[in-house]
């Protein structure tokens, strides 16, 4: 059924919620930001069936009392600001709204959840250990610890007989780390332990990468190198169906990213750290075009460099993989640009058609 939602903070995670709800066939009836607290009233508020509030330490405590004294049910993974649970908790209780929070919704964290507190129990009786958590964050981390950490924590602290409470400590290197834009923070129930970093450096995270030797990649290789192949071999390309109403077959979306790309990216940041090292800003940087497109556009595209009329049979998709298939993936490269990166890259028909017409076909190396 269609929601009417009202998002309350309008940063990467609600543009996030934001894109996979409207997906969804929901609808955005609010939008709350830094610029726009003052629309957070009870008459906005009312035009909607839920709001999820994804803000910070600061407002998130009053964003909460307004939706609570609208009766409106929240969704809330804002951190930073427990110390006022107890108050948000019985405002909401008095209106009968729902209210539910947690400092992490993914299912993975909240299987560790799980492992943390039978990990908790097996070694209270293991007095001869310490226990500390280190956390690494990108800059844009507004509260430390996070929320994460401090749930872990305080489920140690309830179990372990050594320690009553949390303390937050800076690692000895913070500064640098500040400087490199990263932060470090540890929460521990001793002293802090250093840990050292290299003067510069950049984590790369890629996308859809495609392009010339993929050959021992074999089941991992690109879809262009398998539909080439599948081309040559039966005539057409098969593509999984889409088993959500708002997405076609084929449809579905991937940041598809040419390796010679991937290559112009690596050597520019070799290239500004030999520059000028103590201006290099480290850290971790997606890598892709920002422009996600369909596996239709991707096998279209192969087959019209391969000087065919496209022939594409939709399958089903495995039951096993059906609730966990990605059907939208897209690299915010702002980061990146920020830093310097402007190069242009080559849109999917030209680097398709370079991929095959000058390696595949050639059955030639990079």
């Amino acid at each position: 059924m269609p929601m009417r939602i009202a998002l309350i903070g309008y940063g990467k995670m609600g543009k996030a919620i934001e894109r996979i709800a409207l997906s969804r066939g929901h609808e955005t009836v609010l939008k709350i930001d830094l610029d726009n607290g003052q629309d957070l009233t009870p008459e906005n508020l009312s035009k909607a069936d839920v709001a999820i509030e994804f803000t910070g330490p600061a407002s998130a405590r009053d964003n909460l009392l307004k939706c609570a004294g609208a009766g409106i049910p929240v969704v809330c993974g804002s951190t930073g600001w427990l110390e006022s649970y107890p108050v948000v908790r019985e405002a909401f209780e008095k209106k009968g709204s729902a209210f539910i929070y947690a400092s992490n919704f993914s299912i993975g964290v909240n299987i560790f959840f799980e492992l943390n507190k039978k990990l908790a129990e097996l070694m209270k009786q293991q007095l001869n250990y310490e226990v500390s958590i280190e956390e690494i964050h990108h800059t844009e981390k507004k509260d430390a610890p996070s929320g994460t950490a401090i749930t872990l924590g305080e489920e140690i602290i309830k179990t372990s007989q050594q320690k009553n409470k949390w303390v937050l400590r800076q690692a000895q290197d913070d500064k640098l780390r500040q400087a490199q834009g990263d932060k470090l923070r540890q929460v521990q129930g001793d002293s802090p332990t250093e840990l050292k970093l290299p003067p510069a450096w950049a984590g790369l995270k890629f996308f859809n990468v495609y392009g010339p030797n993929e050959y021992h990649k074999a089941r991992m290789a690109s879809v262009i190198f398998h539909s080439y192949n599948q081309i040559i071999k039966n005539g057409f390309v098969k593509l999984f169906k889409s088993h959500k109403s708002e997405f076609k077959d084929g449809e579905q979306l991937r940041d598809f990213i040419y390796v010679k790309d991937v290559l112009k990216i690596c050597f520019w940041f070799l290239d500004c750290w030999q520059k000028d090292h103590k201006s290099f800003i480290s850290g971790i940087y997606n890598v892709g075009t920002g422009k996600a497109r369909s596996f239709n556009d991707l096998v279209k595209a192969t087959f019209f460099a391969m000087d065919l009329n496209p022939e594409i049979q939709y399958i089903d998709m495995p039951e096993d993989i059906r609730n966990t298939y990605q059907y939208y993936t897209q690299a915010e490269m702002q980061k990146i640009k920020t830093a310097g990166y402007n190069e242009k890259m080559f849109p999917l028909e030209e680097g398709v058609d370079d991929y095959l017409r000058n390696y595949l076909s050639k059955n030639e190396y990079y």
